[in-house]
């Protein structure tokens, strides 16, 4: 087994994971250190250093790089044996895998041809690296075009410069697939701004998109099935329509007493999220009880919700129990109807592209504020109503990961929309239109680039409420986004509210 190419093929390793770890300290010197040791990176005394689980190899500027075998009994030759390879490098997980008939023989025949793909969390972020050629090249080119987490990208050194003489003071070259420079100059002078719009623009950050995608989705979902709730209990009732009734004719009226309700929604959704496209469906099943006072409503509901997203760079989950207490008061007349709501939720889920799986763990914490002034009814009979609400909400996803490191994100919104119902003998249909706008914005560790992503929705709602009986409501409704929206979802919800 030739010594060099082995020697070479984990030096990129490395130097893969190492990114990552920069992308996320916002530091180059282990990239820059172990880049400018790869071409003489130490030679292995001989094949028997490889008949080991673990190597120390001594890098040119007196630092060592620790490479070892996954569980720490089989032996490296026994793991180059195989195409398909996970390997401890530096502390950190990496998997590599060739067409090759095992990473042994493209090491041995470094001028076949092969792909190879590198896989490695660093941190919190996954990455995956691509490439094809033969490891022969690295004497020979300084030009290699390579696939960072599913996405073509071209790596130009210096004329005459070959990779087995990159160091931290070698000025490098990253084009898209379109040509474009998206860095050009040396390494070791990358600011931390630089490092952060490189990530997200490298695919480095899609993790933390979809998680942004996630909480987007749930900001309209968690929070529209309890607005709904109040809507439907503290609108005004048109007592004309039942003046030779003495008792309520269905929830509307703001009876006193307990209400029990159970509620469920099922979606699709799909968006960009600062340029990760993502589609998927979403569903959440709610339960609440709530008691109305005169003009004051107070109420707590409990429930889950799930969203799964897949993109072209990796699939998502997230999910969780809730629980949130609510309130909504009238004034002037039952014409104001001011609504809070607070909510926790145990949050789990995972990201995974290629063979990194990114576990989250954590908890969310939101809260929504809002008021609506219903205008005079008009109308034959004054059966139609319209109302003005103005708002806000805001989410704390605070996450940690696998390797407990916080990868949270906050999220802020203002809104404010139309709405019109008119109510039946039986019931009511009510509509309405909203207009969502993002006003704060803000991620942990090295996502902070992300914080620039403005976003905007609208929102149109349709639905129906029918008396079941005397003491049960049934609701249904439907609800999409319209224009131009990077976050985008159409869903049905169904509900039923029993009065005690």
């Amino acid at each position: 087994m030739q010594k060099k190419p082995i020697v070479l093929a984990a030096g990129i390793i490395a130097l893969t994971a190492s990114t990552m770890a920069s992308a996320q300290s916002f530091s180059f010197n282990e990239l820059v250190n172990i880049g400018a040791s790869m071409p003489t990176i130490g030679d292995l005394a001989g094949d028997a250093d490889l008949n080991t689980p673990s190597q120390t190899i001594t890098l040119d500027n007196g630092s060592t790089l620790k490479i070892a075998t996954l569980d720490g009994n089989r032996y490296l030759s026994d793991v180059l044996a195989t195409n398909d390879a996970d390997l401890i490098i530096d502390g950190k997980k990496v998997n590599i895998t060739t067409t090759a008939s095992s990473l042994e023989s493209a090491y041995d025949n470094p001028s076949q041809n092969a792909s190879f793909t590198i896989s490695a969390i660093t941190e919190t972020r996954p990455v995956t690296l691509e490439w094809s050629g033969s490891l022969g090249d690295i004497d020979k080119t300084g030009t290699f075009d390579i696939k960072l987490n599913g996405t073509p990208y071209t790596l130009e050194l210096p004329s005459d410069t070959t990779l087995t003489q990159f160091n931290g003071q070698t000025p490098v070259t990253i084009r898209n697939r379109g040509g474009k420079v998206l860095f050009s100059g040396r390494l070791d002078n990358i600011t931390g701004d630089q490092i952060n719009e490189i990530a997200s623009i490298l695919g480095v950050l899609n993790a933390d998109k979809s998680l942004r995608a996630a909480q987007k989705q749930a900001m309209a979902q968690s929070f529209g099935m309890l607005s709904e709730q109040i809507d439907v209990a503290m609108a005004p009732s048109n007592h004309s329509l039942h003046r030779n009734s003495t008792e309520d004719s269905d929830r509307f009226n703001l009876s006193e007493g307990l209400s029990l309700w159970v509620s469920t929604e099922v979606g699709d959704l799909s968006g960009n999220s600062a340029g990760l496209k993502y589609d998927g469906d979403s569903k959440a099943a709610m339960a609440g009880i709530d008691k109305r006072m005169g003009n004051v409503l107070a109420g707590v509901a409990a429930g889950y919700s799930k969203f799964d997203l897949t993109s072209d760079y990796g699939n998502s989950d997230l999910s969780g129990n809730l629980i949130a207490p609510y309130a909504a008061i009238n004034l002037l007349n039952n014409n104001l109807v001011l609504s809070g709501i607070l909510l926790y939720q145990d949050l789990e889920g995972e990201y995974s592209y290629g063979n990194p799986t990114t576990e989250w763990d954590g908890d969310r914490y939101g809260a929504r504020v809002a008021g609506t002034y219903y205008l005079p009814r008009f109308g034959s009979n004054e059966n139609l109503l319209a109302g003005v609400t103005l708002g806000g909400a805001y989410l704390d996803d605070d996450l940690d990961d696998s390797y407990s490191h916080n990868i949270g994100a906050k999220l802020g919104e203002a809104f404010g929309g139309i709405n019109l119902s008119t109510q039946l003998a039986a019931g009511r249909l009510f509509g309405s239109v909203t207009y969502y706008e993002d006003v704060t914005s803000d991620f942990d560790g090295a996502a902070s680039v992300l914080e620039s992503e403005d976003d905007s929705r609208t929102e149109v709602k349709l639905g129906v409420a029918h008396r079941l009986g005397t003491n049960m409501t049934f609701n249904l409704s439907g609800k999409t986004t319209v224009g131009d929206s990077d976050t985008e979802y159409d869903a049905v919800q169904a509900s039923i509210a029993y009065s005690l």
